[in-house]
């Protein structure tokens, strides 16, 4: 996996202007390195959290949605929440938070990192 090369996200709008040639990876510790396509840019949806958050519903906009790449294979699964999603090129796009039945949800960070002026520490 290549390492980050830029202290800031990739910005959305430069990922989904050519995401049929951009593969998605990500090191997850539930089902290690996985690499994916886009396969949808910009996702709403709605989740319910149970019990313990009293079934509160959220709603999430502008997400993506990412498949993995080998057939049968999930992109993500339980467990891997949090893990960073890059480009093979080594620039950020987003990080897991959700997964369904064949997509995970990717939460992506330009908007977040711009907002609150947020950059990655790279090594020397």
């Amino acid at each position: 996996m290549q390492p980050l090369t830029s202290p800031k996200p990739l910005p959305l709008s430069e990922f989904i202007a050519d995401h049929d040639e951009r593969i998605l990876i990500k090191a997850g510790r539930q089902t290690g390195v996985t690499m994916g396509k886009l396969r949808t840019p910009s996702a709403d949806f709605t989740m319910t959290y149970g019990e313990e958050m009293r079934s509160i519903r959220c709603a999430f906009t502008e997400e993506l949605l990412v498949d993995a790449t080998e057939p049968g294979k999930k992109f993500a699964d339980d467990g891997d929440s949090g893990s960073l999603v890059v480009t093979e090129e080594g620039n950020a796009v987003g990080l897991v938070f959700a997964i369904n039945d064949s997509d995970a949800v990717i939460c992506p960070l330009d908007k977040l990192f711009s907002e609150l002026g947020l950059s990655f520490v790279l090594p020397i």
